[in-house]
């Protein structure tokens, strides 16, 4: 059973521009947490979505298993995001798994509490609305972005997006502070593990990028991202 737990909630992005009584009423009547471990599942894809999941602390993957068999990573959720949010509009089921890639702690808005609170704020119903339109552009713009060019590209497309939302400085460059496995980078832009494999030791050969410690390291970050961006 999660522990009651007393979060400000006030960076969710449908929160902004709500009255500040009626954020704190909804952390009162609907906030608690829950720590997940590295490799464990928040929730699994065809489970029941009744449950609102915001992003204190670590990294999560959401993945989609096709008829196959086959993992497609489609996104990665970092602090101050949230997921499970089809659960606002109806109780359906999970069409993805969240997977923590880091040890992880999350905030949790039971369907419930969150619905009393929004009958209560007209405001709050349609920041909901238009941040789940902006989201659904951003991400479908995000797949795109994974599945066009050559694997060079999508992988060094991957590197830099991790780089600029979890990126920390080191000596050798900027470090992708998140364990990160080859596996894992061709689930997310489509290419074979093969693939990533030779392409991700072409660039080390290069020395774009190295790895330390299961992490790994763009040399020359804004010089990569320049590059890739031009391009």
């Amino acid at each position: 059973m999660p522990e009651s737990f007393s979060y400000s909630l006030e960076s969710l992005p449908f929160l902004t521009c709500i009255e500040p009584e009626l954020v704190t009423t909804l952390c009162k009547r609907a906030a608690m947490s829950t720590n997940v471990k590295q490799g464990e599942a928040l929730y699994r894809q065809g489970d029941i979505s009744d449950v609102l999941f915001v992003v204190q602390k670590g990294t999560f993957k959401s993945v989609w298993v096709n008829q196959e068999g086959k993992e497609i990573i489609l996104q990665l959720s970092g602090k101050g995001s949230f997921l499970g949010e089809n659960s606002i509009c109806d109780k359906t089921r999970h069409l993805t798994s969240a997977i923590a890639m880091v040890d992880s702690r999350v905030c949790i808005l039971t369907r419930d509490n969150l619905e009393e609170v929004i009958r209560e704020s007209p405001g709050l119903a349609l920041q909901v609305i238009c941040n789940l339109g902006n989201r659904l552009r951003a991400f479908s713009q995000e797949v795109l972005d994974f599945r066009i060019g050559s694997t060079r590209e999508r992988v060094l497309k991957l590197l830099i997006k991790l780089a600029a939302e979890y990126g920390e400085p080191c000596p050798e460059g900027t470090r992708i502070n998140m364990r990160l496995t080859q596996y894992e980078i061709s689930c997310f832009i489509g290419a074979s593990r093969v693939m990533v494999a030779q392409t991700l030791k072409r660039l080390m050969a290069e020395n774009q990028v190295t790895r330390d410690k299961n992490q790994y390291i763009l040399i020359d970050y804004e010089g990569v991202r320049g590059s890739c961006c031009s391009g």
